[in-house]
């Protein structure tokens, strides 16, 4: 498995949201896709995979209309 710095941040509903909230974690994760849909198993949800240079990776998800972005940066060994 591979550890990462995991930025979660849920953006609100509507643009210019003060109510953002914003989270900063370590995890280790085998499949970053699977991850991705067990926090979200139970919810119908639509997402965008953005993979950037550094092996950066974002998610953009539509949660019941909640936009919530997860940003994956690798931690080296």
């Amino acid at each position: 498995m591979k550890r990462y710095e995991l930025v979660k941040e849920n953006l609100g509903y509507c643009p210019g949201n003060q109510g953002r909230k914003t989270a900063i974690e370590e995890v280790e994760v085998a499949d970053l896709d699977e991850y991705i849909k067990n926090l979200h198993s139970e919810k119908s949800y639509k997402y965008e995979k953005e993979e950037m240079p550094g092996g950066v990776v974002i998610y953009h998800l539509d949660v019941a209309g909640v936009v919530e972005r997860y940003t994956f940066t690798e931690i080296p060994d």
